[in-house]
């Protein structure tokens, strides 16, 4: 019996210390969603330069249509953009 209680105890321990206000928890949660956004920004930007052969990229044609591809499935709007990027990749230009 005293077996079953300290268990008892042990995981009520572990699973309900849970001491952070609503606030805090709210603020982890912005904070979370923020760590993402600019996860998100630091991707697509660094696709971005990819795309346009900056960096030394220029001439490296594969790696510029593959960051295309992938911006054109992040932002499907900008279809008419990635296309006029694609020509200039192809072109080496």
């Amino acid at each position: 019996m005293k077996n079953i209680l300290l268990l008892a105890t042990l995981i009520l321990l572990f699973t309900g210390c849970n001491n952070k206000s609503p606030e805090q928890l709210a603020q982890e949660k912005l904070n979370e969603i923020h760590k993402n956004t600019m996860r998100q920004e630091i991707v697509s930007d660094s696709l971005l330069k990819v795309a346009m052969g900056m960096g030394g990229y220029k001439y490296m044609t594969q790696n510029r249509l593959n960051a295309i591809k992938e911006l054109k499935k992040m932002f499907p709007s900008m279809k008419k953009e990635y296309d006029s990027l694609e020509i200039c990749a192809i072109k080496m230009e």
